[in-house]
Order: structure tokens, then C-alpha cells, then sequence
């Protein structure tokens, strides 16, 4: 018995238009990760920066231990925060008042000196505690299994494992996180975090985080690297105990969320990458092999990469 298979073969142009695309696409992609890895790690040397280093508060302290003003102090903690010199800070204020002003309050949350404290030298009036003080550990109504999970759908699924995304799914997702209230996942076995402003689900042994009487951006990266993976075991009883410190009081919680004001506009361009990379996928992965078995025209295939680079 024969089996007579049917093949579409393109001519040599069109071959040569076809891998043009997939060229193209994966450029894209590529492009997108990478552009997603720098936004994450602005955000992570801004909390660095400000809640690891203390740059401004140090800055500050370096402005008046030279005989400065409480004035020039807080001139020298805009110039670490802008990263401008204090010079040109006065052409930024006659440019742009409001953005002045604002860096001008921000400057002014941080303390002007240093206390001692069991995790060292730590800025004044702040205070160190235990994760679990700060964290709410969300309750798990469900996980998805994989053959549950589709290569695409409506929401994530997220997992432990290095890639983070298991797959999709096209029902009711379990945790509702956004831009305003996102959430994170902690790999239990694996210490892997990511966060979400998307709703998703999870796969076995992630746990789904959010911050408690903080913001939730500013929780992430509190924890983001306290627990280091020692083993295939579960971290969470050794990460919930770790100190963290705290800026406390209410300019402690004003520069929080004036953090998070900053990661909201980064996560979200993140967000809106990470959507076009999956459309891109799926046009890569399903309407290509279409095109080449002849079911699809390749204006359509051009048509849905050229709305999708649009957006």
C-alpha cells in the first residue's frame, strides 16, 4: 500500500520571503526578551540603590559632614538619585518644575544619617524584621497539570522551573493580579521568583505571594535573592525567617510606593513585550506551517505580522 502525501513548494522567492520572515520574527523576539531583562534590572538597581546601598542617605551624610546645609543635603541626595550633577540640577528645575519638585520630595524621604543594627549600618529611623512580617502567602485553590497547559491561551501558568512559563489556559484564573495589585511566585523547591501583573495560575509546589502593609513591587524585591537554592528541598520555612530592612514610619511607606510608581511603568512596557512575543510566537509556530502547506496566502501571514508590530 502506497500513501500519497501532498506538498505545497514554493518557489524560490517566495522561500526566500518566507524565511525572511521567520528571520524577522525571532529577531523580534529575541529583541523583546532582551529589552525585558534590561527593564527588570532597572528596576533592581533602583532598589539597590535606595533600599541596599542607601546612596542617598549617604549622600546626605557626605553634604553634611563637610559643613553643609540640611538644603545641600538634600541637593546632594537629588543629584544620586537623578544622577545629575548639582549644577545642572538648577537648569532641570527653570526646564521642568513639576519633575523638579517631585525629585526634590523624593530626596527629602530619606534620613540624613545612619544607626547601628543587627544587619549592620542601616539608615536612621528604619528597622530590620523577619520576611514573613511583610508577605502574605496566598491560598492555593488549585494547580494546573500538564495536560492541562496549552503552548497558548488567555492566562499564564506559572511554574518553578528557570523558564517561568509552563503554558496557558483559556478558563478562570485562580489569582487576579494587575498593574495597580500585582503578585509573585516563589519556587519552593527552586527559589525561583517572578512577578505578575497578570492573572495566572501555577503549577505544583509554586507559592503565590504579595506584599502585607507594603506594596507588593517593593515586597518582590525585598525578597528577590534572600534565598539562595542550597539543594533540592523546600526553601519557603527558611526564607520566611531571613531579616530584611524595613524603611519605616511614613516617609518609609511614602518611598515605597514611590517605588513602586516606578515599577509600575517599567513592568508594564514588560508586560506589553512579553503579549507581543507570544502573538509573534504563535504566528512563528502555527500560521508558518500553514503558509507552507499551502492553506494560508502569504499576504495573510505579512497581514498578522504587521499588526502585531503595530501594537
Amino acid at each position: 500500500m502506497f500513501i500519497h502525501l501532498k506538498f505545497f513548494w514554493a518557489d524560490r522567492k517566495i522561500q526566500d520571503h518566507i524565511a525572511g520572515i521567520l528571520a524577522s520574527l525571532d529577531a523580534k523576539i529575541n529583541n523583546n526578551t532582551k529589552i525585558n531583562q534590561t527593564l527588570e534590572q532597572i528596576a533592581q538597581a533602583l532598589f539597590k540603590s535606595w533600599f541596599v546601598d542607601f546612596e542617598p542617605v549617604k549622600a546626605k551624610i557626605t553634604a553634611l559632614e563637610v559643613g553643609g546645609s540640611q538644603e545641600e543635603a538634600t541637593l546632594a541626595a537629588m543629584a544620586t538619585i537623578s544622577g545629575k550633577r548639582t549644577d545642572a540640577l538648577v537648569i532641570f528645575e527653570r526646564e521642568h518644575p513639576e519633575q523638579y519638585a517631585e525629585l526634590k520630595a523624593t530626596a527629602e524621604l530619606f534620613p540624613s544619617a545612619m544607626q547601628s543594627s543587627e544587619m549592620g549600618a542601616i539608615p536612621a529611623g528604619w528597622r530590620t524584621d523577619i520576611v514573613d512580617s511583610i508577605v502574605n502567602r496566598l491560598k492555593v485553590k488549585n494547580t494546573f497539570p500538564p495536560d492541562c497547559i496549552k503552548q497558548f491561551g488567555k492566562h499564564p501558568v506559572l511554574e518553578q522551573g528557570a523558564k517561568v512559563y509552563q503554558g496557558y489556559h483559556d478558563e478562570e484564573p485562580s489569582f487576579n493580579a494587575s498593574l495597580q495589585s500585582p503578585m509573585f511566585i516563589f519556587g519552593d523547591h527552586t527559589c525561583v521568583m517572578h512577578l505578575s501583573i497578570v492573572p495566572f495560575d501555577i503549577s505544583k509546589n509554586t507559592l503565590v505571594l504579595e506584599g502585607k502593609g507594603f506594596n507588593t513591587y517593593w515586597t518582590f524585591f525585598a525578597l528577590k535573592g534572600k534565598q539562595k537554592f542550597q539543594e533540592y528541598k523546600r526553601h519557603w520555612s527558611d526564607l520566611k525567617v531571613k531579616q530584611v530592612i524595613i524603611p519605616d514610619g511614613a516617609n518609609g511607606l511614602l518611598l515605597t510606593n514611590f517605588f513602586a510608581s516606578k515599577c509600575e511603568s517599567l513592568f508594564g512596557l514588560l508586560e506589553q513585550n512579553r503579549k507581543q512575543n507570544m502573538i509573534l510566537q504563535n504566528i512563528r509556530d502555527t500560521l508558518l506551517p500553514k503558509l507552507l502547506s499551502g492553506e494560508i496566502t502569504l499576504p495573510e501571514v505579512e497581514q498578522a505580522v504587521s499588526e502585531v508590530e503595530n501594537v
